[in-house]
């Protein structure tokens, strides 16, 4: 369904979104790049490696064994950059600044993450998979105002309310929500890729658990099919906000990790895939600035607490997954 039916909505956009994780300016989060390459306890869908100034390679800490071999091919490398500032146009720029924020709202916005991503169904405790059923089964449970006031949804809700906070506000550019090529997933490009350079197309993807605005040529997913497209608009358009009052939060206690377990036991015994990805983008570390410039912007950079919070989910969901007994003597 498309995200236009989003036209009772209001209230707030990017404009009005004064976010808790700001923009970083200056730096990269060096403890990010940390919980990226030494969660090796984890059954993370991420390998990382360090290239330091020299050009020496480094290996860091491996993903090595995968509990589920159904996660296992869709492995891939994530570079710890260690490059100079990437120099973009202003617009450019903007547009990065524009998806930071979409992205980042719209976790906001859907706290219980996605029912399809195995941090959020144990840090919920399967509440978002009640959550989401419950939405699903009510005529208009693929609205915004919906999913927005269930808290949950997977990737192609993810890329809707995203898309929506976008066109809360000006843009320059068209944007377009697509599906990604060889892949069930969903995300949000700034920029048409048929008449531009991929380094000048900027991706939103909210769906990964830490979100960071790139550009399509430094991404790890390749758009295929488009899913919608909106023309550029020199005004917000009003169908396009969110009423913050839909917002809902996350209970103090998720009451344990009984129910978790028994989903994803089931969704394990069944051959259903579970993902377990950390971001979309194929580096880190790296700052963007502008031409002439010496201030300089990082999109990876999260709260201690959400970073910490997250490697102790995935380290508590490893822990308890059952391992295979050694027959050995």
């Amino acid at each position: 369904m498309p995200i236009t039916s989003a036209s009772s909505l209001r209230n707030i956009s990017l404009q009005q979104f004064s976010a808790n994780t700001p923009v970083s300016e200056g730096r990269s989060n060096a403890l990010f790049i940390k919980a990226l390459v030494s969660v090796t306890n984890s059954p993370v869908i991420l390998n990382a490696y360090q290239t330091p100034s020299d050009g020496t390679q480094v290996d860091c800490p491996r993903i090595a064994n995968y509990p589920d071999s159904s996660m296992a091919r869709y492995v891939w490398e994530v570079e710890v950059s260690n490059s100079a500032p990437r120099i973009v146009t202003k617009k450019i720029l903007s547009e990065l600044l524009m998806a930071d924020k979409a992205i980042r709202l719209t976790q906001v916005a859907l706290p219980f993450g996605s029912t399809n991503q195995v941090a959020d169904v144990w840090r919920t405790n399967a509440e978002n998979i009640l959550r989401r059923r419950i939405r699903l089964l009510a005529e208009d449970g693929q609205s915004l105002k919906a999913i927005v006031t269930s808290g949950v949804g997977n990737c192609s809700e993810h890329s809707k309310v995203t898309a929506a906070l976008l066109l809360s506000e000006p843009t320059k550019s068209p944007l377009f929500r697509v599906a990604a090529e060889g892949m069930d997933h969903n995300f949000v490009l700034i920029g048409d890729q048929r008449e531009i350079d991929s380094s000048e197309v900027v991706v939103a993807d909210s769906w990964v658990k830490f979100p960071i605005a790139h550009t399509l040529d430094e991404g790890k997913f390749s758009p295929g099919n488009v899913l919608e497209q909106f023309a550029p608009t020199s005004k917000p358009d009003p169908r396009f906000t969110i009423d913050q009052s839909c917002f809902t939060k996350l209970p103090a206690d998720s009451g344990g990790d009984k129910k978790a377990k028994e989903y994803l036991t089931e969704k394990r015994e069944s051959g259903g895939v579970m993902y377990q990805y950390w971001t979309s983008s194929a580096s880190v570390g790296r700052n963007v600035r502008t031409e002439g410039s010496p201030k300089t912007y990082s999109f990876d950079r999260f709260p201690r607490q959400q970073i910490d919070e997250m490697t102790e989910t995935f380290n508590a969901y490893y822990e308890w997954y059952p391992k295979e007994e050694d027959d050995s003597e």
